[in-house]
């Protein structure tokens, strides 16, 4: 004997809520705004880099949020945790390769919070990295060193664990972090450029050709004082 199936609509009346209205489907992607949670995220594509997006976190609802001290690089929270209160957005990131990267939250209307996670359903145990540095208006950065093909999602959210109310504009900047020191010998943002061969290293002073080769100064940092310095071979010749 067959059993009588019941059409998802026909099920759905049964309990007053159809498909996306019941709230048990609040989180299904076919129901949820791009970027409002992580299973419909805003996906920034690896070859998009930098990437940079404005929004406003009032277009979106509150999701995610963590206990205090359960992220790296955030200190703050009264004892309630960040985050719980606000509306948040939702970025999803794969590194495309071995790299330190950069997010930056700016142009800020509220007191923002960024963090990044691995696991959206345990933000506490699977954040790599947060910033909630700067009081008010200040640019929130992290700075996470990715092996390729590293998921993780980036989360735009307010610090306040109860409040709503604080949210409003942003500006979200994902891109290959800058060479963090330009006379060490070492590939800091693991781009396979070392020091000056960087070009986030391009105005180093010790990455620039000495600027005057008679003033007994060493200015471009390279260890050689004027007529010393290859840089100065043609105007110490003459």
């Amino acid at each position: 004997m067959t059993q009588e199936m019941i059409s998802d609509e026909e099920l759905g009346s049964l309990f007053s809520h159809i498909d996306c209205d019941d709230s048990d489907c609040t989180l299904d992607a076919a129901c949820t705004p791009t970027g409002d949670t992580c299973v419909a995220p805003h996906v920034i594509a690896a070859d998009a880099l930098p990437f940079v997006q404005s929004d406003n976190t009032k277009n979106y609802s509150a999701h995610y949020g963590f206990p205090d001290a359960s992220c790296p690089g955030i200190n703050g929270g009264f004892g309630g945790g960040l985050g719980q209160g606000p509306p948040d957005v939702v970025y999803a990131f794969t590194a495309p390769n071995d790299a330190t990267y950069r997010f930056r939250l700016s142009d800020l209307g509220f007191d923002g919070l960024l963090y990044v996670v691995s696991d959206c359903e345990a933000i506490g145990a699977s954040c790599v990295g947060g910033a909630d540095d700067s009081l008010g208006l200040g640019d929130e950065v992290v700075d996470l060193q990715l092996a390729a093909n590293s998921a993780v999602f980036i989360i735009v959210d307010g610090w306040d664990a109860t409040d709503p109310n604080n949210s409003g504009d942003y500006t979200l900047t994902v891109s290959k972090a800058p060479e963090s020191d330009c006379n060490d010998g070492l590939d800091n943002d693991n781009n396979g450029d070392t020091d000056c061969e960087d070009p986030g290293c391009a105005l180093a002073p010790n990455c620039l050709p000495e600027t005057a080769c008679f003033d007994g100064a060493d200015n471009d940092s390279d260890g050689q004082v004027d007529c010393d310095d290859a840089d100065c071979a043609e105007a110490c010749s003459e």
